[in-house]
């Protein structure tokens, strides 16, 4: 069963048990208030019979003490007083009637007669053939002998009227039902409609769809609202996610083809000279030439064996970091590049913030970053140039910095600078002996500190690298 029909019988079902409820409380009162009035009415019509009986009786010498005189006056009371709707008869303390203006034969059972005879004026509710009575007994005394004034009405009409309440209350209750259920089917449909969009969704994205959203048009601030709020948030969770790991996943594969091209290369020109060098006669200049051939591609096999290793290593090492003296650190490895370029034409200065800066790192790990970023620089700069590193602030923030004026890089080729085995001139990079895994690994080690790095380029005019811890 769908959700809105439940709710429909839900609502319903509650309806019905209110209704039910009031209808009965109302008719209860209805019927008790009616019933009430209607024997205080017929107790006081019998009390003003009784009255006139007991007057008669003790003042109308006309009566004589005798049965046939009593019973003559019966029978002119009883068709005096009473009608077609006012039943009386007098009868005998044994039940025995003496007069009555009724033929019908009304009367009680033995038990109903012992509990009368107890009282001096009693009442009694009774349902004959169809037709409620209130039958009124009321004790008196003539001629040393008890008799009884029995007043007879029909109060039928109170549940007539019950009856009739009851059957217009369902006949209410009934329109009302389908008045309900048609709003409430109404409003489930609208209540529903986010909630069948956000099933439409949930298929979408279990399909493989993650670019959609649920797009509300009533208040987002229910409950509705807010739980579409929350899916959509986890939606842009889950499509990150599977972003990031369909990145990775590629980053992963262009790794591989990267490192099988990067292996290939040089065993392919080490094979080919060794078949070359074995077919050949033995001739020195030639075998030199081939040898340091072999020896060059074996080093350069080695070098990228160990920085994969490095790679590998920083992922599941723990640093330990110290409190460093910026200054300090930057003149260290100024003196270590100055000595290392002294016969190039390339000027490397060092340029620091007027204000001390201090680094909590591994300081091995930033010197080792901050000269590859340094060799890099070297490696794109053109004849006579200069490049600048030192420390100064980036977005309000202390940073060192590396900065070029050489051949400078794309904006494609600054997204990818970080992969494993990217280079942007592959020739110009086997020339100087790069392997394409420097930048990933300043990557890592910025990463294992929590920080970033920034590049700003432009093409023949420079690149700078900024660090942020």
């Amino acid at each position: 069963m769908k959700f809105k029909y439940k709710i429909v019988l839900m609502c319903l079902t509650i309806y019905t048990v209110a209704l039910l409820s009031i209808n009965f409380l109302i008719s209860k009162n209805t019927y008790d208030k009616m019933l009430n009035t209607e024997i205080t009415r017929n107790l006081n019509i019998e009390e003003t019979i009784y009255l006139n009986l007991a007057f008669n009786l003790k003042y109308n010498s006309s009566i004589e003490k005798s049965n046939s005189s009593f019973h003559s006056f019966s029978e002119y009371f009883v068709n005096t007083f009473g009608n077609s709707t006012l039943l009386l008869s007098i009868v005998t303390s044994s039940g025995a009637n003496i007069a009555s203006n009724y033929s019908n034969n009304i009367s009680l059972d033995k038990s109903e007669l012992n509990d009368i005879k107890k009282l001096e004026r009693s009442f009694i509710l009774k349902h004959i053939d169809k037709t409620y009575y209130m039958i009124v007994y009321h004790k008196f005394n003539f001629n040393g002998k008890q008799y009884h004034l029995k007043t007879i009405r029909d109060i039928s009409v109170v549940d007539n009227i019950s009856k009739e309440n009851s059957r217009l209350i369902l006949n209410i209750s009934l329109v009302v039902s389908i008045i309900i259920i048609i709003l409430t089917l109404i409003l489930t449909s609208i209540l529903m409609n986010p909630i069948n969009k956000l099933t439409s969704i949930v298929k979408y994205i279990s399909s493989g769809n993650y670019s959609k959203r649920i797009e509300l048009k009533h208040n987002k601030n229910d409950e509705i609202g807010q739980l579409s709020n929350y899916f959509n948030v986890m939606a842009d969770v889950i499509e990150d996610k599977i972003s990031t790991l369909e990145n990775e996943n590629q980053r992963k594969e262009n790794f591989i083809n990267n490192l099988s091209h990067e292996i290939r290369t040089p065993l392919t020109s080490i094979i080919g000279f060794s078949d070359l060098l074995q077919q050949k006669d033995y001739d020195k200049p030639s075998f030199d030439k081939g040898l340091n051939f072999i020896n060059s591609e074996g080093k350069r096999l080695l070098n990228i064996s160990k920085l994969l290793l490095h790679i590998a290593r920083l992922k599941q090492e723990e640093l330990e970091f110290e409190t460093i003296d910026s200054s300090i650190l930057l003149n260290e490895i100024y003196n270590t590049m100055k000595i290392k370029y002294k016969d190039s034409n390339i000027l490397i200065k060092l340029q620091l913030s007027h204000e001390n800066y201090l680094f909590n790192i591994n300081k091995d790990m930033i010197t080792l970053t901050i000269c590859n970023l340094i060799d890099n620089a070297f490696n794109a700069s053109k004849e006579d140039s200069s490049i600048l590193f030192g420390t100064k602030e980036y977005d309000n923030k202390p940073c060192i910095f590396v900065q070029d004026f050489g051949i400078g890089m794309k904006d494609d080729d600054i997204k990818k600078i970080f992969d494993p085995f990217y280079r942007i001139d592959k020739a110009r990079s086997r020339e100087t002996g790069g392997a394409g895994l420097g930048l990933s690994i300043c990557m890592e080690i910025m990463n294992l500190h929590n920080g970033k790095i920034i590049v700003e380029s432009e093409l023949d005019k420079g690149t700078t690298f900024y660090l942020l811890f």
